[in-house]
């Protein structure tokens, strides 16, 4: 499959993409739903309104306060097991405007001989990603953008995520980490220049 896997095996030449093998497909799933999302908010901002909240599938936009006249809140789901496997969000976003997209490999994976494989692969390989990063949930201006660089990331490892974020003024991060002992680390990227968002982290 890597024989026909990446984007240089497609060629956009004046808004036509040829293919450079039958095999090739295109998949927009990384970036489809927070597109979707933008547009969506986009409309409704063109209606004049300024207090919104819009989520397709998890991928959230939003803007001005909530019916409390509060920021938005949106929890980042706790992976399940670890040190306080009751406990249902790891952090807490609470924005006053942006997007938040989080893509996790703790839901879809598969059991083979016992062990456990991430549905994230790695498009270098070909094989699941094998790192200690359970989820990553990626802050930026547009829900197309963290969409996409949520996916990114999962194939990174921490370290190589970490410096390609603070690389970009666009984004910022929240990750959760499965540390040695089975139990979660929250870890976070600084400095980007994403709207009003503040973290509060769940011990």
């Amino acid at each position: 499959v890597l024989l026909y896997t990446g984007h240089e095996k497609i060629n956009v030449v004046e808004k036509t993409i040829i293919k450079k093998h039958p095999k090739t497909k295109l998949d927009l799933n990384a970036i489809t739903k927070g597109f979707a999302v933008d547009e969506v908010f986009h409309f409704l901002q063109s209606k004049g309104f300024t207090n919104l909240f819009v989520e397709i599938g998890g991928e959230v936009q939003c803007s001005g306060r909530n019916q409390l006249n509060k920021y938005w809140s949106i929890g980042i789901e706790n992976p399940s097991g670890g040190n306080k496997s009751d406990q249902i969000f790891a952090a807490i976003v609470y924005s006053g405007g942006g997007a938040v997209v989080t893509s996790g490999n703790y839901r879809n994976f598969v059991d083979v001989n016992g062990k456990i494989l991430g549905h994230t692969i790695n498009p270098k390989t070909g094989f699941p990603i094998q790192t200690n990063v359970l989820s990553v949930t990626v802050l930026s201006n547009s829900c197309m953008v963290a969409d996409a660089w949520a996916t990114a990331l999962m194939v990174m490892d921490y370290e190589t995520g970490l410096k390609k974020v603070t690389e970009n003024p666009d984004i910022k991060a929240v990750w959760i980490l499965d540390k040695k002992d089975g139990s979660r680390r929250v870890a976070r990227s600084v400095g980007a220049k994403v709207d009003d968002s503040i973290y509060e982290i769940i011990r």
